[in-house]
């Protein structure tokens, strides 16, 4: 497989075997479409206390679908108990 395309593929094995996954660092188009085909969620995750290098393609992500966005200026629980309450209000919305 194209170096690109490991991510995805490693996804779809863990998923088949019923495994919930969390990508911490989604860079390519590719990934995200894998994700919404999955019914997956893209959220970027924005921080105020750490630059942003754009020297690199796959760090120049501006342009890619999210979700939705989440500035931490808290801690990374916080951050996370944050992205949940939202998707399950998501997920909710989805299904009510």
């Amino acid at each position: 497989f194209p170096s690109h395309d490991r991510w995805a593929v490693k996804v779809t094995g863990l998923t088949s075997l019923g495994t919930c996954v969390i990508a911490d660092d989604v860079r390519f188009q590719n990934e995200i479409n894998m994700i919404k085909q999955m019914n997956g969620y893209v959220v970027r995750i924005l921080s105020t206390t750490r630059g942003v290098r754009l020297d690199h393609p796959s760090e120049n992500i501006e342009h890619l679908f999210v979700d939705f966005s989440v500035v931490a200026e808290q801690d990374p629980q916080h951050v996370a108990e944050y992205v949940f309450t939202e998707i399950m209000k998501r997920e909710t919305q989805s299904t009510g």
